[in-house]
């Protein structure tokens, strides 16, 4: 078993496509001797997370890959495998305030709330300040899943205060909490992050040569993921909502609304524009001129770690188009297939168990509850209940009329008729809606 190790600056709504193609087996293309594991870096920053991967921390990580601008200072050239969020995934969050339209407008506020120096949030907030024409904003530096908090307890002291966070998940709890702050600008629709590498899959080149059975499986389920997020697929829904213990109509909010900004990206490949957009940002931040040596050294690094991984990354979406044998798909055919066979199977029953056979009872019963668990409802676990305290009642009538003889077969027929239609209104339109 080889184990594989993915370091992430913080566990992120955004990175949603990596956890939900792992919570899914990556999809079947990546082989059972691989075990995958999520660990995240104990600085909370991008710069922390690739630090860790060149000393060996881990195989592969999630970061903002500008980290590479440093990365010949420590003798380590990784490689870039896939883009994952493709335009800026910040949003600026305040109260009533006038509207804001351009990123140089957030300069207005007193004070920018972003993650500590080493993040690109810390770059973002670094830029803005740069900008200010008066009195220079504040930068209130906090830990990711902080920037809120701290928002909220600036607004309560009166100050005039912005937030810049990727969290879009909290950005639509806080909203519902707090009704009078609004999304003042998505950074996405601003000419400066409208199309920048802010995330991507970055691996150590020594791995990445060694196993490339599981990269490109590794890639083709990404690229997977990344569909089901941006078509908004119910079942990724589902799986955030579990995995992150939120309604599901705000995780609804929250994925809409970084569709609406295109965030993720719609092809893992990088393209070298989108990179050098990325490069040029950060030394806008810096406040330096990204001309001359420094764009040679980007368009260098492109070379070096980006380029080898174009053609990796262009074949595997190909060979995911080309799959005949969709592990996914094989998986819904069985499941048709018994589905059909414990419907057939449960309505025998039910024929048997109308004509009192009282053995019929308890296979028609138990395949009754069984069909919705069959149908595999992520996030629907109120059905289970639901099917379980159907299930109690029909005993529950079961017993009485065979054992107690309380009941007449009319009123046992009836009642048995009233609880399946309970359950086929439950049941039968999910079903339809998943496998029909």
């Amino acid at each position: 078993m080889t184990n594989v190790t993915i370091i992430e600056m913080e566990h992120h709504f955004l990175y949603l496509p990596v956890y939900f193609a792992r919570s899914k087996n990556f999809f079947g293309h990546i082989g059972a001797e691989y075990s995958t594991k999520i660990v995240q870096a104990a600085a909370g920053t991008d710069l922390d997370a690739f630090q860790r991967l060149a000393r060996g921390e881990a195989e592969l990580a999630i970061c903002d890959p500008c980290a590479l601008i440093y990365a010949s200072q420590i003798g380590f050239v990784p490689v870039v495998l896939a883009a994952v969020v493709a335009r800026g995934a910040f949003w600026a969050i305040n109260t009533n305030s006038p509207e804001v339209t351009e990123l140089d407008h957030l300069a207005l506020f007193e004070h920018i709330i972003s993650f500590h120096p080493g993040t690109t949030s810390h770059g973002i907030a670094t830029r803005i300040r740069r900008s200010a024409k008066g009195k220079v904003p504040t930068i209130e530096s906090v830990r990711p899943l902080q920037e809120l908090t701290k928002l909220e307890d600036l607004i309560r002291d009166k100050k005039s205060v912005v937030a810049l966070s990727p969290d879009v998940l909290r950005i639509e709890r806080s909203m519902e909490a707090n009704l009078d702050w609004k999304v003042k600008l998505a950074l996405a629709d601003t000419v400066e992050y409208a199309h920048v590498l802010v995330t991507a899959i970055v691996g150590r080149p020594d791995f990445v040569g060694s196993h490339p059975n599981f990269i490109n499986g590794f890639l083709k389920a990404l690229q997977r993921s990344l569909i089901h997020a941006r078509v908004e697929d119910p079942e990724l829904l589902a799986y955030a909502s579990d995995s992150f213990n939120q309604p599901a109509a705000v995780v609804k909010k929250a994925v809409s609304r970084a569709n609406a900004a295109q965030v993720w990206a719609s092809d893992i490949t990088v393209s070298e524009d989108l990179w050098l957009n990325a490069v040029q940002a950060h030394y806008d931040s810096l406040g330096q001129p990204f001309e001359g040596d420094t764009k040679r050294g980007a368009q260098r690094i492109f070379a070096e770690s980006f380029k080898p991984s174009v053609d990796r990354a262009q074949k595997a979406a190909i060979e995911l188009l080309a799959d005949k044998k969709d592990p996914l798909k094989s998986s819904l055919r069985l499941k048709h297939a018994a589905l059909a066979a414990v419907g057939a199977a449960t309505g025998v029953c039910g024929l048997l168990a109308w004509q009192s056979h009282p053995t019929a009872q308890l296979p028609f019963a138990v395949g009754v509850v069984y069909l919705p668990l069959l149908a595999d409802f992520r996030g629907r676990k109120h059905l289970i209940g639901w099917n379980a305290l159907l299930l109690v009642l029909f005993l529950s009538v079961w017993f009485v009329h065979y054992f107690l003889h309380r009941a007449s077969e009319e009123a046992y027929i009836g009642t048995l008729f009233a609880l399946v239609l309970f359950f086929a209104e439950a049941n039968f339109s999910i079903i339809r809606k998943k496998h029909g």
